[in-house]
């Protein structure tokens, strides 16, 4: 494949996210969707919490306010919106409100699937 047929085609196939972690990002919000390049606008809510002065506190009225907006934004803008989902009833929420690019903790995940095997090896040994 020659260069510039590789350049096409990874212009085609490769995203770009971005994500915003301040209240200074919330506040540029509007210019950086005007970006065309950018596909995803990923919220980091953890650090987004700490930056508006609640740090941790995810269901804050403020922080969660905030979030939903800049959601808001996000999708209407015709780019994906990307959050990390800490549970499975999140993950319903999230969809709720349009959100395409959905993560999770590594830490959720291995420790469910730990749990769900201690489970099982105990009932084995129990029989």
């Amino acid at each position: 494949v020659d260069e510039k047929s590789h350049i096409e085609t990874s212009n085609k196939e490769i995203i770009l996210i971005v994500q915003f972690e301040t209240k200074e990002a919330v506040d540029n919000l509007d210019e950086i969707l005007k970006l065309e390049e950018i596909d995803v606008v990923f919220i980091g809510a953890a650090d987004l919490s700490q930056s508006l002065g609640f740090p941790g506190e995810y269901n804050n009225p403020i922080v969660k306010n905030t979030i939903k907006e800049a959601i808001e934004k996000i999708v209407n803008s015709g780019k994906a919106a990307g959050v990390v989902a800490s549970s499975p009833d999140s993950i319903k929420y999230w969809i709720e409100l349009g959100v395409k690019f959905i993560t999770c903790h590594q830490t959720v995940i291995l420790s469910e699937a730990l749990g769900n095997f201690v489970d099982s090896f105990n009932k084995v040994i129990s029989d």
